[in-house]
């Protein structure tokens, strides 16, 4: 009977059953109904790596088409040097990076492949669970941010291009991109992290520059964030949340009220 029905009553019923957690049964009872299922079984998707990501490890070409949603989890080994080695040249334990500010697990020629291949990608987050220096190196981030399709990215706890490779250079074409919503946190472990935000608010300002047309939510933090930067733009038009997370932020000119740095933001109702 379900096979009969057109795509949106459809639709709204494996919605249904997506709620109830018995979608995979259902697509097992055959061809058909497998592949009406497809959509939300793969709609969202999460990648816990421990090794840099290829093919054999990857999600399979065949459900590519129906990712909307995909999580990355960094459990990158590299990541322990920093924090176990009392070495003094701790590079010499690394497995898949020769740099400890960079996390070696993105594989940026097979990243391309993949992601391009995914039309109905919209949200990508990034998620590093520890409390070290690892960070993401501007190739992966450019291409992330440049999908056609991407609306949302998050990045939780890593540190956000601490440098640049000589190959890089930091610059976006804000006119081929449509990001509405941008998230940067960064671990609670502040300590380990003071004093080395430069380099990462030079990025976040260029990515900011880029996107300010079409942001709609903003989660910057405060600790390499560019607030200034922010506060000097002369609109932010379709902003309408945004989030500081971090320590008390401040801005250079101590005489302005903190609030001031929100009077280009005609359309802000969300503050927190």
């Amino acid at each position: 009977m379900l096979l009969s029905l057109n795509d949106d009553v459809s639709n709204l019923l494996l919605s249904a059953v997506a709620l109830t957690k018995s979608l995979k049964t259902l697509s097992l009872t055959c061809w058909r109904m497998r592949l009406l299922c497809l959509p939300f079984l793969f709609k969202e998707c999460t990648l816990r790596s421990y090794v840099p990501i290829q093919p054999a490890m990857f999600f399979p070409r065949t459900v590519w088409p129906y990712i909307s949603i995909l999580h990355f989890f960094d459990n990158c080994p590299d990541q322990f040097v920093e924090v176990n080695s009392s070495d003094d040249r701790p590079e010499e334990y690394l497995k898949y990076t020769s740099d400890l500010l960079f996390c070696g697990i993105y594989s940026v020629d097979y990243l391309k492949t993949a992601l391009t291949n995914m039309p109905q990608l919209h949200t990508v987050t990034l998620h590093f669970p520890f409390q070290t220096n690892h960070g993401l190196p501007w190739s992966v981030l450019e291409h992330i941010l440049t999908l056609p399709n991407i609306r949302n990215v998050a990045v939780t706890s890593h540190r956000f291009v601490p440098s640049l490779t000589p190959s890089e250079n930091l610059t976006l074409d804000g006119r081929f991109m449509s990001l509405t919503s941008f998230q940067h946190t960064l671990s609670d472990y502040r300590h380990r992290r003071e004093g080395m935000y430069l380099s990462e608010e030079r990025a976040l300002t260029v990515l900011l520059s880029a996107i300010r047309h079409s942001l709609e939510q903003l989660t910057p933090s405060t600790e390499c964030g560019p607030l200034q930067w922010i506060s000097d733009q002369p609109d932010w038009p379709r902003l309408r949340e945004l989030r500081l997370r971090g320590e008390h932020p401040t801005i250079i000119d101590q005489s302005l009220p903190f609030i001031s740095m929100f009077s280009n933001m005609p359309r802000l109702y969300v503050l927190s």
